[in-house]
């Protein structure tokens, strides 16, 4: 019993030491340039950027959402692997899961964050 315990312990302890460490590595990690490429009724296309400010590699996922009035339309989940001290730019489709645009409805906000 003593046993299972400390292996219920030393799991609980890696989990919480792994969402501290991908929260100081978001530090590194800067997004910019976010912008919709294309933009149809059913997709769009969504650009953006990310800097590498450290002097060594991170592996993050980043997930991408998309907004209209409030209401997430759909969303991406990328993985990427940024090399240290540099910039690196991605250009996906985010299919909507929700709502199909309608003549004159736009997106009204992109999310870009980094998925713990």
């Amino acid at each position: 019993m003593f046993i299972w315990a400390l292996l219920l312990a030393a799991a609980i302890f890696g989990f919480l030491q792994t969402k501290y460490c991908h929260k100081q590595l978001d530090k590194y990690l800067e997004v910019q340039e976010i912008k919709i490429e294309t933009e149809a009724p059913s997709f769009c296309q969504v650009y953006f950027e990310v800097v590498n400010k450290a002097s060594f590699q991170i592996k993050r996922r980043v997930i991408v959402r998309v907004y209209h009035q409030n209401l997430e339309l759909g969303s991406k989940m990328l993985y990427g692997i940024f090399e240290a001290g540099r910039t690196k730019g991605f250009l996906t489709t985010v299919e909507y899961q929700e709502k199909i645009l309608k003549g004159g409805e736009n997106i009204d906000e992109v999310s870009v964050r980094f998925y713990d």
